[in-house]
């Protein structure tokens, strides 16, 4: 099974890394499905810095934290050019839920700190 969970992680990891190095964008949306609950991931790898949007408020897993940290380093570069001592800054957005009259979740704004 941790074999089976390793292999999984290094083929998300090669896909973001691929993704983020051919794609060449500033920035990067990407939807998270954890346990049935999606989530939502910006990376900025000029800037170094990943932040995470979950409506539950709930942190990011160790394994999409660690794919993401692996990837951005891989393209992520200092102004000299070299790849950086440490991996990207996670920022947890604050969102703000407010239950309607039909009891349905409406995220109505995003603060990012």
């Amino acid at each position: 099974m941790d074999h089976c969970m390793g292999s999984l992680n290094l083929k998300c990891e090669n896909y973001i890394g691929r993704w983020l190095k051919e794609a060449g964008k500033q920035i990067y949306i990407a939807p998270y499905l954890n346990q049935a609950h999606w989530q939502l991931v910006v990376l900025c790898p000029g800037d170094n810095v990943v932040v995470w949007f979950c409506s539950l408020k709930k942190k990011p897993d160790a394994a999409i934290k660690g794919a993401v940290n692996s990837a951005m380093k891989s393209v992520t570069k200092t102004a000299e050019g070299k790849p950086p001592q440490h991996g990207p800054q996670w920022i947890e957005a604050k969102v703000h839920v407010y239950l309607n009259s039909k009891c349905h979740m409406d995220v109505i704004s995003v603060c990012v700190d």
